[in-house]
């Protein structure tokens, strides 16, 4: 509320071929804006003010997205390569013989000489979906035929024009007053419709330009709507009407305005000519730049237009500051639901794991065979007797040779294996878990997208999977060496062999857990008993059970990591998209400081 006494950006917008630039080249009387038959013709927004309110333009106070670019007030529509600007040959190949006042215009070939495309007395004029005339296409045509390349306009030096608006002055325009030529708000080049709707709702006011053939398609209406419910002030320009047709056009034009809540709105009505310059007669353009002028220059009625489209888009922002709260909320909402529903996808991977410590899964019956190739539950009766020689009974207890050693390795690798297994077995599950919950969530499917682009491959999977549980056995080995640090332990360790002890301790931790810590002997069978005795004879009982609940515990942070490392994408996904409470805090702030500044001006 600040800045009402400065120029007030008038905004030409509309649809496709409607004949903006070349509208906008005649108002300036010079060929400013560039004007083209290909589709779409303005791509980088350019600004026209007159000299000594650049001040007003230069900064990012207004459209602070955009980069400026400068165009000095003696280069034409050719331009520099700052521009894109260039103006093509006519689409006919050369230069023109010099024109007809009757000739078609750039933009789009005139209709023909009965009309066609212009609807017919009694007749509904098109709507959408509708026939258009020759050369203008309805929005959902073919690129090639309405839209032209692409590529086609864009800066030479490759920036996206989707980023720059361009600015210049001209003297023909009155101080207090802007022209923004914008991009089509139907165009089927997505950056452009995008662009479009941002310098709109920037405007001060609309001067919307639409054609005899295509004032009926919906996209622009649905803009104008918006302009109405904001009570934006709008100007309608219906440009190229052929000779005789306005008196049909004109009245269905104005029921559609009162219909849409714009019948307040001026009409302006602009008939097919160009003269020799490619500009409309300045006498069919008069109307319009009277309009324009007088709102310049009366600093009153300038204030009175940027207050009543200010107080428009505060009022619409009010309007829907309900509706935005509770999108918020509810999007927070569903971020929370779905954070959930990783988190117990984790918890249960992880508890499954737990399980595992107990029921048997991972002492399958190989395992123990292979245990019982190293060492015989005979063989335990050497351990039961004194302490004196518990060193070489230790040592007699395994058999000694390739056999055995083989055999220890075995019963670590099918432990390792089947740890692997249960790993992989779970983290997929989990996963799918995620997914499945995810997928009936409303609002979901391009956070669930984007997240299981990221999780990784099975073989990535079971690598992942494999390294964590040899990270664990390396963990075994020195909590072994921790345990038997005093010279006896040391001795008896030595005798039986730090893989086979390390091996027992794994067939322990599987097997008599719970034995262990209520002191009594273990479940698992006559192996695991062994196993047990073992470790007690060259530890004792407290530093088994001691070393048995640290090896669990390493296996279930080491289980932990790896879920969390598989669930990670669905975490980050979330992050993402996460609005926090301090932010929803100030969201509800700015709407109440907007209702009442609304408030004060309303009063004023």
């Amino acid at each position: 509320m600040t800045n009402l006494d400065a120029p007030l950006v008038a905004v030409v917008g509309g649809s496709t071929g409607s004949g903006k630039s070349t509208l906008v080249n005649s108002m300036l009387e010079e060929n400013v804006a560039r004007a083209s038959a290909i589709r779409p013709t303005t791509r980088r927004p350019l600004l026209i003010h007159a000299p000594g309110d650049a001040h007003w333009f230069d900064d990012a106070r207004i459209l602070p997205g955009l980069t400026r670019v400068v165009r000095g007030p003696e280069e034409g529509e050719e331009g520099t390569e700052e521009t894109e600007s260039e103006a093509p040959e006519q689409a006919t190949g050369g230069p023109s013989e010099g024109p007809s006042p009757q000739r078609p215009r750039p933009e789009e070939p005139a209709a023909s000489a009965d009309g066609e495309g212009i609807p017919a007395s009694g007749e509904e004029p098109p709507g959408p979906g509708s026939a258009a005339a020759p050369g203008e296409g309805a929005p959902g045509d073919s690129p090639a035929s309405d839209e032209g390349d692409p590529d086609e306009g864009a800066p030479a030096d490759g920036q996206d024009p989707h980023v720059e608006i361009e600015l210049t002055e001209r003297s023909s325009l009155p101080a207090g007053l802007a022209l923004l030529d914008s991009p089509d708000v139907d165009s089927v080049v997505e950056g452009n419709r995008h662009l479009a709707a941002q310098l709109m709702a920037a405007a001060d006011l609309w001067l919307f330009v639409t054609s005899a053939s295509r004032y009926a398609d919906a996209i622009p209406w649905s803009m104008l709507g918006e302009a109405a419910d904001r009570d934006v002030v709008v100007a309608i320009v219906l440009n190229r009407v052929p000779p005789g047709v306005g008196a049909q056009v004109r009245p269905d034009l104005a029921r559609r305005l009162d219909e849409h809540g714009l019948g307040y709105a001026p009409l302006f009505v602009i008939s097919e000519r160009l003269d020799d310059d490619d500009r409309i007669p300045a006498a069919d353009v008069a109307p319009i730049s009277g309009w324009l002028a007088g709102l310049a220059h009366d600093a009153s009625a300038r204030a009175s237009v940027a207050r009543q489209t200010l107080l428009g888009a505060m009022g619409g922002l009010i309007a829907n500051g309900r509706e935005i709260l509770a999108a918020i909320d509810d999007q927070r909402e569903t971020v929370r639901a779905m954070r959930a529903d990783v988190a117990q996808a984790d918890g249960v991977a992880c508890g499954s794991v737990v399980a595992s410590l107990a029921d048997g899964r991972v002492l399958h019956s190989e395992v123990l065979e292979r245990w019982s190739e190293a060492a015989g539950s005979g063989r335990m009766r050497s351990l039961e007797g004194g302490v004196a020689g518990l060193r070489g009974r230790i040592s007699a207890w395994f058999r000694r040779g390739r056999e055995s050693e083989s055999a220890v390795a075995g019963v670590a690798d099918g432990i390792e294996a089947s740890l692997r297994a249960i790993l992989v077995a779970e983290a997929q599950g989990a996963v799918r878990s995620v997914d499945d919950a995810w997928r009936s969530r409303e609002g979901a499917a391009e956070v669930r997208d984007r997240a299981l682009a990221a999780v990784r491959d099975p073989g990535e999977r079971a690598r992942s999977a494999e390294a964590a549980i040899r990270q664990w056995r390396r963990s075994l080995a020195g909590l072994v060496g921790t345990t038997g640090k005093d010279k006896r332990a040391t001795a008896r360790l030595a005798a039986a062999g730090e893989d086979a002890v390390g091996a027992a301790l794994m067939i322990v931790v599987f097997s008599s857990t719970a034995g262990l810590s209520e002191g009594r002997p273990a479940a698992a069978g006559s192996a695991a008993g062994g196993a047990e005795r073992l470790l007690e004879a060259i530890f004792g009982r407290d530093a088994v059970r001691s070393a048995a609940r640290r090896a669990r515990e390493s296996l279930l942070e080491s289980a932990a990591a790896f879920f969390a490392e598989e669930l990670a994408p669905f975490r980050k996904a979330c992050e993402e998209v996460a609005i926090g409470t301090e932010f929803r805090n100030e969201v509800n702030r700015a709407f109440s400081r907007i209702e009442r500044l609304h408030a004060r001006e309303e009063r004023r």
